[in-house]
């Protein structure tokens, strides 16, 4: 049997882990279109932060993958996948066969379509090379704007006020966090954020 996982973030990596541990034969390709190792994508916040180097975030190392026999390819992106022919194509023209396919990719986050916003210095925060091209003007920062006042958003104005960095955070309803909190427990977390120096507009 052949399995191929797209993907290389957590539920990827311990899918095929999975997989290998019920079918010692099966051959197992794990893809991901970033060039590094799985790594611990909730934890990009903690390098933002300057909390951890970017090793601390790998999940297994490339030894790990090997001792159970598990086809490792980074820096390759899925371009199309052809179902009745069972195989799937990446961006740089490797055709992988596969006898059943897992799509453990995430979602993306959802960009701005707002006038300005190819300027430079905008960012979303997804992943490892986000926080990287973060990193590479930190120097020039004084100020930041956080839209979206989910779990990323939080994270990455927490990292940013570490740093020093002055934080005003807007979220289109009237409190932090709420898709996972009601507004007693958002309007206690505000308060908490605008005690640690972030400036908060709700209902924007």
């Amino acid at each position: 049997m052949k399995h191929a996982i797209v993907g290389t973030g957590i539920a990827g990596t311990l899918a095929a882990e999975s997989i290998r541990r019920v079918d010692p034969n099966a051959s197992i390709t794990l893809i991901g279109d970033e060039p590094y190792p799985p790594y611990c994508r909730p934890m990009i916040s903690m390098l933002l932060e300057g909390s951890i180097p970017p090793e601390r975030m790998a999940i297994r190392g490339a030894n790990d993958f090997r001792s159970l026999n598990i086809d490792l390819l980074t820096g390759e992106r899925v371009s199309l996948i052809h179902p009745k022919e069972k195989n799937l194509e990446t961006a740089k023209g490797k055709i992988i066969s596969f006898d059943r396919l897992l799509i453990a990719t995430g979602a993306d986050p959802v960009e701005s379509k707002a006038d300005g916003s190819h300027l430079r210095n905008i960012f979303t925060m997804r992943n490892r090379r986000h926080v990287e091209a973060m990193l590479e003007v930190m120097p020039e920062v004084r100020s930041s704007l956080i839209i979206g006042g989910g779990l990323v958003g939080l994270k990455a104005a927490h990292a940013l006020n570490r740093r020093g960095i002055s934080v005003t955070m807007v979220e289109k309803l009237d409190h932090p966090l709420p898709l996972v909190t009601d507004r007693k427990c958002g309007y206690a977390v505000a308060r908490s954020l605008e005690a640690m120096g972030i400036a908060l507009r709700m209902s924007v």
